[in-house]
């Protein structure tokens, strides 16, 4: 697939959160031409035999598309053209048509934001919840995802292990009470599948704290007292495959008891290798905004 993206879905959903997924396109599904190209049909037409087709459903609101990327570096996601096939495009919307849509979508994402909000607020906080699916509310039907509200003192970390599932991506992400990634284009606050380091045995365990523990894998809280984190398991084999189901474990210690908690075969760092990556972060990061 062109640019080489980790995972790509093309998702047909009925609400502005895209939590109520009515078809789904996945980039182990597309039919790809000779060049890497592909041709997606979007119609009310049974998908059947047809070859990358998506079938519309009455309540349809957008397709989604989603880009997983996991080399920020060299991972480009991929150039698509728009072509409506029937009588043409209707009448242009106006600003205030514009408006009124953006108010009725902020409006409806006010009730979503609650519901995970009070989703995270009533399970026990800091423990990271067992990986559960999203097909069973309406999300992306291949993901598997874990949540947790983690609350540390300055003088604690929570150490958190899992397994990949056998995941075309993987992503870790920490944010503020508002679901707002936390400053993830200059600091470590999230990790992926091409950024993450794995332990000696295959397992991957991270440690969350507010100061540099010297560990790979650190997510930086930003200083933050209370936040959300989220690991997501996407593009996960199908059953039968063999692959075992994702896992994950976390314990909240002190910091002065981390290296006799941490399991062997982590992965260290250094002030100046943390310095580098920083950078090769920021300038990755940058690259999205760069014309090519």
């Amino acid at each position: 697939m062109p640019g080489g993206i980790g995972n790509v879905t093309y998702a047909l959903v009925a609400n502005s959160a895209t939590s109520v997924t009515l078809s789904l396109l996945e980039d182990r599904d597309l039919k790809l031409q000779p060049d890497g190209g592909f041709v997606i049909t979007v119609d009310d037409r049974p998908a059947g035999g047809l070859v990358n087709h998506i079938q519309s459903k009455p309540g349809a609101l957008f397709l989604f598309i989603r880009d997983a990327s996991g080399n920020w570096q060299k991972e480009t996601p991929n150039a698509l053209r728009v072509k409506r096939l029937d009588t043409g495009p209707g009448p242009a919307a106006s600003e205030a048509d514009m408006a009124e849509l953006a108010a009725k979508y902020m409006v409806a994402d006010v009730y979503l934001l609650y519901w995970f909000t009070r989703l995270n607020y009533n399970m026990p906080i800091n423990v990271m919840r067992e990986p559960r699916g999203s097909g069973a509310v309406g999300g992306l039907r291949s993901q598997m995802g874990s949540q947790g509200t983690i609350r540390l003192a300055d003088n604690e970390a929570m150490i958190i292990t899992s397994t990949s599932g056998g995941a075309a991506y993987r992503g870790i992400v920490l944010h503020d009470i508002w679901y707002r990634a936390i400053e993830y284009w200059k600091r470590q606050s999230s990790l992926n599948t091409a950024q993450m380091v794995p332990d000696a045995d295959g397992r991957y365990t991270f440690v969350v704290a507010h100061t540099d523990p010297g560990v790979a894998n650190w997510l930086d809280t930003g200083g933050l007292g209370e936040i959300f984190a989220l690991h997501r398991w996407q593009g996960l084999p199908p059953e039968g495959s063999g692959h075992a189901t994702p896992t994950i474990r976390s314990e909240v210690i002190k910091l002065k008891d981390l290296e006799s908690r941490l399991p062997p075969g982590v992965q260290r760092f250094g002030a100046a290798e943390r310095g580098q990556s920083l950078e090769r972060r920021q300038a990755a990061y940058q690259r999205r905004f760069v014309d090519r």
